[in-house]
């Protein structure tokens, strides 16, 4: 198996490196990639805080790339990347979030708002 790391998807994304961008989408557009569901939180990190993306934009632009690589648990990653362009917490807790909607996991936690995004989660709708 080959996995792609945070680096190979953001030259990808942001093809903002003449030397590697055009690798990167070699790597990413003709192998079998696979992604490990754990280098999604490091991207959205990056993008947001290195990048300035906005996280609509963050969700967009990795739910583009996700028909590209090969994900384990593909629904659970799009549903915690649709609540992370919805709600105004970190990745990681949409990711509890959508655990949570899809298996019926219990999520034990102090965070406040984590625990209104428990209270209000919207019907599974993914794209």
């Amino acid at each position: 198996m080959k996995y792609v790391d945070t680096n190979i998807l953001l030259r990808f994304i942001l093809r903002d490196t003449p030397e590697l961008s055009p690798l990167a989408r070699e790597i990413v557009q003709t192998n079998e990639c696979y992604l490990l569901p754990e280098v999604i939180p490091e991207l959205v990190y990056v993008l947001n805080k290195v990048y300035q993306f906005h996280r609509k934009e963050i969700s967009t632009t990795i739910l583009q790339i996700l028909p590209l690589v090969v994900v384990k648990d593909l629904r659970l990653t799009r549903l915690a990347l649709q609540y992370f362009a919805e709600f105004n917490l970190d990745y990681v807790d949409c990711i509890l979030l959508a655990r949570n909607k899809l298996y019926g996991d219990e999520i034990i936690t102090l965070d406040k708002k984590l625990e209104e995004g428990l209270e209000n989660l919207p019907p599974v709708s993914l794209y």
